[in-house]
């Protein structure tokens, strides 16, 4: 399955930022949009949103895909995602995908070469 890595982060300082994953772009970002304005949702003050809220909203955020790839599981996907957050070092993100494994170190390997 194709599997979009993409970043969240404030237009004047994108070391402010976060780091996600999903299959359908479009509708993640829709997602992400109704959980910055949407009091009923539980997420409503996810640290992600409450900074959103906090710069202005949307307006002064960019959410851009920084890597597709096909991937078979889950697991690789987390793999794949605790990498990004481990090298860019999100400012957001409130939790770790995958604790420190191993096997992680090939696909770090991968994702610095992407990066760089």
């Amino acid at each position: 399955m194709k599997i979009i890595f993409y970043k969240i982060f404030l237009n004047e300082n994108p070391l402010e930022c976060y780091i996600g994953s999903c299959k359908n772009f479009s509708k993640r970002k829709s997602q992400h949009k109704k959980n910055t304005t949407n009091k009923t949702k539980k997420s409503y003050w996810n640290n992600l949103y409450f900074f959103i809220r906090l710069k202005g909203g949307w307006e002064n955020i960019t959410m851009k895909i920084i890597y597709e790839i096909n991937l078979n599981s889950k697991f690789e996907r987390n793999e794949y995602e605790q990498s990004f957050i481990d090298i860019i070092k999100p400012t957001l993100n409130s939790n770790n995908v995958v604790p420190n494994y191993p096997e992680i170190t090939e696909i770090k390997n991968i994702v610095k070469n992407i990066i760089v």
